[in-house]
């Protein structure tokens, strides 16, 4: 602005005088035009800024923005160890503005359990969770107990690298109690023992809250683990050993899914219809107890991490419910359709029949992802007489088992059956991998080779 008005003091001299009086003329010009704008306030650089009011019509003070609400005490529930921070990680696309989002966990009953889990804990629950979250504890109690009172509780957690010890928490019915959550992992409550008597105690609300309202999306369900071990005695006979059985510390279980339909893309890994099933109308061998009432169908997929199974089934309603007598009493024909890693958990898929459904054969389509390398079992188990031993399982279940992403396909069939033991428990036929059968034939070779030598 002020380089135009220089340019128009020039051109007005230039106009009037010539000579030594055109400077002198110009910059009179100039200043005239500057001090004329300055005081009328409008020169830029000068203008003094306002903000703009929050609300139409209203002038003064903007009033401050309100503190946010403090749910949980001020101190840490239970005593900081000094080998643990319990400093919140940073959270991904946190809320700037100090809202959080809160999300109910489950609302677990207080009771008496005299043996189970440990002693003064009635129940035990676990949890996914992840750092920078906060898990909240609330007590209910009975309608006729006043709202001043407070359970005991505990609550522990572990993770890949480190662990946060076993600690107390006063959990009370005028607030919150908050447990910041230092790292990803799998935290543990413990819910203080009941009366024997039978008293009733009320309840303990377990909340999830976040910065981020994503994150209560995800599943809070723990991964469970299991490891095994094949191995081949001098006698030949294969054993099944279980290296582990824990809780895993660094993932969450993948929920099934259900499906409006099978994608187009999805090849056909099994149908009893075309492929036999690999143990069929078995009794179980870790229930000799019903083995009479219990019969298995049984059917082997080696699966690597990331795979996708699409499982299509339909139960024939009409079959089940049927009221059987034994020596407990009266029970009812029942079915349950289950996927889960040999020998031990985790547990990918778990449907049973429904009596209360129509007897019309509706199908479902569930989608299961798998967590790990292994070899799994499809396992169809029917609860009813004797004869039902011999008959198909298409009398009780349509099944499809297809493959919607497959990372080794050639893998999934790529094992050996062969009768041999799990553990020193029981006999069964167990699925060996062609990488141990091939590792049990060259250690046979290396023995043979060294009692020749010798």
């Amino acid at each position: 602005m002020k380089w135009i008005l220089a340019a128009i003091a020039v051109l007005v001299a230039s106009q009037l005088v010539s000579g030594w009086w055109a400077p002198l003329l110009a910059l009179a010009v100039w200043a005239g035009g500057v001090l004329l704008i300055m005081l009328a306030g409008r020169l830029p650089g000068d203008r003094e800024v306002h903000p703009l009011a929050a609300t139409p019509g209203v002038t003064g003070p903007v009033p401050a923005a309100p503190s946010p609400l403090i749910v949980a005490p001020a101190s840490s529930p239970f005593p900081v160890p000094a080998s643990h921070s319990f400093e919140p990680a940073a959270t991904p696309n946190s809320a700037q503005d100090g809202n959080s989002w809160c999300l109910p966990l489950e609302v677990i009953g207080i009771f008496f359990n005299e043996r189970w889990p440990r002693t003064d804990i009635c129940t035990t629950r676990e949890y996914f969770l992840r750092g920078g979250d906060r898990m909240l504890l609330r007590y209910a109690p009975p309608c006729a107990t006043p709202a001043g009172q407070f359970w005991t509780c505990d609550v522990s957690g572990r993770w890949r690298d480190g662990s946060l010890p076993r600690q107390e928490v006063r959990v009370s019915a005028a607030g919150f109690a908050c447990i910041p959550i230092p790292h990803d992992g799998v935290y543990e409550i413990g819910v203080g023992q009941g009366d024997p008597t039978g008293a009733e105690h009320g309840e303990i609300e377990v909340w999830l809250e976040s910065d981020s309202p994503d994150r209560l999306a995800q599943s809070n369900v723990p991964l469970q683990q299991s490891g095994v071990t094949w191995r081949c005695d001098a006698a030949g006979q294969w054993h099944v050993e279980i290296t582990y059985e824990s809780t895993a510390l660094d993932r969450a279980a993948i929920p099934a899914r259900q499906q409006v339909s099978v994608p187009r893309s999805a090849v056909v890994l099994f149908d009893p219809r075309q492929l036999a099933w690999d143990e069929a109308g078995i009794g179980d061998p870790t229930t000799d107890w019903e083995a009479d009432r219990r019969h298995v169908f049984r059917y082997y997929l080696q699966l690597s991490r990331g795979d996708v199974l699409a499982i299509e089934y339909a139960w024939r309603h009409a079959t089940f419910g049927v009221p059987m007598e034994d020596s407990h009493g009266i029970s009812f024909t029942h079915g349950e359709l289950e996927l889960s890693q040999f020998v031990r958990s985790p547990t990918l898929l778990s449907v049973q029949t429904s009596w209360s459904e129509t007897s019309a054969e509706t199908s479902r389509v569930m989608t299961v992802v798998c967590p790990d390398d292994g070899i799994f079992q499809l396992d169809l188990t029917l609860y009813g007489p004797a004869a039902w031993r011999s008959r198909p399982s298409a009398d009780f279940l349509q099944l499809r088992v297809l493959g919607v992403f497959l990372r080794r396909p050639a893998q999934v069939r790529d094992f050996s059956l062969i009768e041999g033991w799990v553990e020193d428990w029981y006999r069964r036929t167990v699925p060996v991998p062609r990488a141990a059968l091939a590792q049990c034939a060259t250690d046979s070779r290396m023995q043979h080779l060294s009692g020749a030598q010798a």
